[in-house]
């Protein structure tokens, strides 16, 4: 049996903004960019887009739209709003398809809002812990959605047998 319990938002790995419905256990996935198998426990698997520049206010990204930068796509997991309403905004994303690129700006097919990725720093763009579509899938559990919060524990069990 192997048993995980999540805390609030797990160091910052899991986003307390949006729900989520599959869990899985995966063998010997690769650290992203990299050929060695990943050794940590805990792996922040969205793309960062930190924000420098806002083309259009009063809108922010939704939750679960898709947004584009050229022929790049995403879906939105999270968007945090920096306290002056534009530097240091950050959107995180996941089915990620193309690359997402520093001075470019990104768009929400449903919001319509436009912000830029930060250049200052050359970090506008973080990727994921783990290489996407390495290591071997072990168990996978599609269940009811499960709505987080900072204060709330959910404990998930695996029960394999060989």
């Amino acid at each position: 049996m192997i048993a995980a319990k999540l805390v609030g938002t797990e160091t910052s790995t899991l986003p307390i903004t949006n729900d989520f419905r599959t869990y899985g256990l995966i063998r010997s996935p690769k650290s992203y960019g990299l050929t060695t198998i990943a050794a940590g426990s805990n792996y922040k698997q969205t793309t960062t887009l930190t924000m420098s520049t806002v083309y259009s206010t009063g809108v922010d990204f939704t939750l679960d739209e898709t947004v584009t930068q050229g022929s790049a796509t995403g879906e939105v997991v999270s968007w945090t709003a920096a306290a002056n309403g534009v530097a240091g905004s950050v959107l995180e994303i996941n089915n990620v398809s193309g690359t997402f690129t520093n001075s470019v700006a990104v768009v929400g097919a449903t919001s319509g809002v436009s912000y830029t990725t930060d250049t200052s720093d050359n970090s506008g763009v973080g990727n994921p812990g783990l290489e996407p579509y390495t290591g071997q899938i072990v168990y996978i559990e599609n269940r009811s959605k499960i709505t987080r919060s900072t204060s709330q524990t959910e404990e998930l069990k695996i029960i394999l047998a060989f």
